[in-house]
């Protein structure tokens, strides 16, 4: 059965989360609104709206917050938002920072998704706290969508300055603009108390910016001393590409399968491609290409961990004593397998049948004995290669 279409107990635990979450708004909604002074078909389609915007933003949410811890956090983030609004019906709506959730959602998960939840909270906002002020709707509006598209401009300090600047000025004007509509002048004190949320916001924001970026940073895997040796232009790579056409794609494509597969069982994927980028390197000076291969690698001060790959990638001198050389054993077994059957111009083979073949044989024959790969292992390399040979792994 093909992964992407297993049901598991987490999609379940969303799904039922999302569920509980989406009714609770929309109940929420209604009990709210229904006090309003509205048409029913009116509060009918303003549920609805918020009922539209809800999924969307849970659907995004879904999207951009992966684990299930902070899936929840955000869900019960966003209720609790929703239950609030009753308090906030007690308080001058220039002091509630309604921009502030909005643009932390944009920080984290992309600004459409701070701009969908904007909408509905201001919708319903609106007809909870604020219904006698129409105009108090659109400012609202354009102000948090002003805000969450400046998120995606904030990946420097001078960057976040800006953004800061601009979201200060697009502010002042909104207000201005607001209540000279309101009463025809500019009350420049009652500014102030807006400037307080702003700057809460902007403060809150510049935190989750430098967050979001800590968290980038110590989530990028550190740099594999193996780079370098994988650099197609790295001096010994870049001769055998100039050599031989054949042996490097076979090179490439043996590395890419070694990588893929050393991946999926936690093995290093670097060493794995590096190994297999250099397992051949020694065909276009020699029959005995290991032993020049070996001696290539040391002239270029290769790391040893290589260079065993390169002795154990076919077995004849010695076993794979390391899973990496195994992997690059079992996929230069596959490729080169199939190039000699389309070589030949004997009949070929389906895809899956040979990989069942291969790794068969490798396993049968002792190969991998001394690799300290376990069956649970071989048999997820084996679903690597199938994947990526066959594009399933059914």
């Amino acid at each position: 059965m093909n992964t992407a279409k297993r049901i598991n107990k987490n999609n379940i635990y969303k799904y039922i989360i999302m569920a509980t979450a989406f009714f609770y708004t929309v109940v929420f909604s209604w009990y709210s609104i229904n006090k309003a002074p509205l048409f029913l078909y009116e509060k009918q389609g303003i549920v609805s709206i918020i009922a539209f915007l809800s999924i969307a933003f849970l659907i995004c949410i879904l999207k951009y917050a992966p684990s299930n811890m902070e899936w929840s956090i955000f869900i019960i983030v966003y209720c609790v938002l929703f239950a609030t609004q009753a308090v906030f019906v007690k308080l001058q709506p220039v002091y509630i920072p309604i921009v502030l959730p909005a643009v932390i959602i944009a920080v984290l998960y992309k600004p459409y998704s701070g701009i969908v939840f904007h909408l509905m909270y201001v919708v319903s906002f609106y007809y909870i706290v604020q219904s006698d002020k129409p105009e108090s709707l659109i400012y609202y509006l354009i102000f948090g969508i002003i805000a969450c598209l400046l998120t995606d401009f904030m990946k420097s300090i001078k960057s976040i300055i800006d953004s800061f600047i601009i979201m200060g000025v697009s502010y002042m004007i909104l207000v201005i603009i607001w209540m000279q509509y309101n009463s025809g002048k500019v009350d420049y004190m009652g500014i102030f108390p807006g400037f307080i949320q702003l700057f809460f916001t902007m403060a809150v924001c510049f935190v989750c910016v430098i967050g979001r970026k800590f968290n980038e940073i110590r989530k990028k895997p550190a740099k594999s001393k193996y780079s370098i040796y994988c650099n197609e232009d790295f001096a010994p790579i870049k001769e055998l590409r100039d050599t031989s056409l054949r042996v490097f794609y076979h090179t490439l494509e043996v590395a890419d399968l070694s990588a893929a597969a050393a991946a999926a069982i936690g093995a290093d994927a670097m060493l794995a491609r590096a190994g297999a980028m250099y397992h051949d390197i020694g065909k276009t000076m020699s029959n005995n290409y290991v032993k020049a291969g070996i001696i290539i690698a040391k002239e270029n001060n290769v790391p040893q961990e290589v260079i065993n790959i390169i002795e154990e990638h076919n077995g004849k001198i010695r076993k794979p004593q390391s899973a990496e050389a195994a992997i690059v054993l079992l996929s230069d077994t596959l490729v080169a397998t199939k190039d000699y059957m389309m070589k030949s111009g004997g009949k070929m083979m389906e895809e899956r049948k040979l990989i069942d073949n291969v790794m068969s044989l490798r396993l049968d024959g002792g190969l991998i004995d001394e690799s300290g790969l376990t069956l649970s292992q071989f048999r997820e390399i084996k679903k690597v290669f199938i994947s990526m040979r066959c594009g399933s792994d059914d």
